[in-house]
């Protein structure tokens, strides 16, 4: 049965610690070699008390005694992960050990529990690739196959949004989130009548105009009219 939570962290702990007797995990002079291994026996004891602030502590300290350490690199990033900062955990952690192994076993293990990272994070594509890198280190190992064959089918039931359509859907948000706080420059304007009817009242409106015109025209043409007559009659009568 798979180890977790404490156990699983402690298992992959002492089975470092075990194949530390068997690779170089880094370069250290005779008395930091002391030191690095003082303190990173402190810091298993730490996390089999659950006290991993001071495993944390004491993976820091060996790491001051030897910057390349593979083993404490690997640890620190156990104890930063279990602890919530996964970002810390393979920035500080497990990518500072990765670039220094130099066996498989090294490399398989790490790659195992940067997959388990990638897990705990509902990445599983990242996790499947974590795995694979593992297996072609250690082509044997059935934890590691165990977890790719869940990763897949994960992965499956979950299949991730492309990149595009979840950009595409906040800016679709974000354009409905900027209507709503925008107001409507239609509310106070008086409503737009029909273009066909405001044609008509066009077309009313003009004829009223040219009927006027035409009666007031008829109207000048009478008098003009009246006033030649009267004329015509006076000078009858002087005539």
């Amino acid at each position: 049965m798979k180890p977790k939570g404490t156990a699983r962290l402690l298992y992959a702990i002492v089975f470092f610690s075990i194949a530390a007797l068997l690779f170089p995990w880094g370069k250290a002079s005779a008395q930091q070699g002391k030191q690095l291994r003082k303190e990173i026996r402190l810091g298993n004891h730490a996390i089999k008390e659950d006290n991993y602030k001071e495993a944390e502590i004491h993976y820091r300290k060996a790491l001051q005694a030897d910057p390349y350490n593979v083993e404490a690199l690997y640890n620190l990033g156990g104890v930063l992960a279990a602890t919530g900062k996964p970002k810390e955990a393979m920035e500080e952690g497990y990518e500072q050990a990765l670039r220094r192994a130099t066996s498989p076993a090294q490399k398989a293990m790490i790659y195992h529990n940067i997959g388990d990272l990638y897990m705990s994070q509902k990445n599983y594509a990242a996790a499947i690739d974590a795995f694979k890198n593992s297996l072609r280190n250690e082509p044997a190992n059935n934890d590691t196959r165990y977890n790719l064959a869940l990763a897949q089918k994960l992965l499956k039931e979950n299949p991730p949004q492309e990149e595009e359509q979840q950009q595409q859907q906040q800016e679709q948000e974000q354009e409905q989130e900027e209507q709503k706080q925008q107001p409507d420059p239609q509310q106070n304007q008086p409503p737009t009548q029909p273009e066909e009817k405001r044609d008509e009242m066009d077309r009313e409106t003009a004829e009223q105009l040219l009927k006027a015109a035409m009666q007031d025209e008829r109207k000048v043409q009478e008098k003009m009219k009246r006033k030649a007559s009267s004329n015509t009659r006076s000078y009858e009568k002087d005539w």
